[in-house]
C-alpha cells in the first residue's frame, strides 16, 4: 500500500529571485529548483537542485560525496530564503 505523500513548498527560484534581473519561469507545481518538506518526514528538506556536471567543480567535491551521493547547486537567494 503506497502512502500519500504531501508535500510543502518552503521557497523556490521563483520566489528567491522576484525583482533580480534573472527572470525564472517556474511557479509551484512546474519543475524548478525549491527547497520542500514532506508531511511525514518533517526532519528532511528535500532540495530540488540543478546536477552539476562541470569536471572542475566535480573534482573539487568528490572527497564530500559518498556512495549514492550526487552534488547539485541552487542559487544562493533560494537557501537563503528558506523560513527558520
Amino acid at each position: 500500500m503506497s502512502r500519500k505523500i504531501v508535500i510543502t513548498t518552503l521557497t523556490t527560484a521563483a520566489v528567491a529571485q522576484q525583482g533580480g534581473d534573472d527572470v525564472v519561469n517556474c511557479e509551484v507545481g512546474l519543475k524548478c529548483e525549491g527547497v520542500m518538506t514532506l508531511a511525514d518526514r518533517p526532519e528532511y528538506y528535500y532540495v530540488i537542485t540543478t546536477k552539476v556536471t562541470d569536471p572542475d567543480e566535480l573534482a573539487a567535491f568528490r572527497s564530500r560525496i559518498a556512495e549514492g551521493e550526487q552534488l547539485g547547486r541552487v542559487r544562493r537567494p533560494i537557501i537563503d530564503e528558506v523560513p527558520r
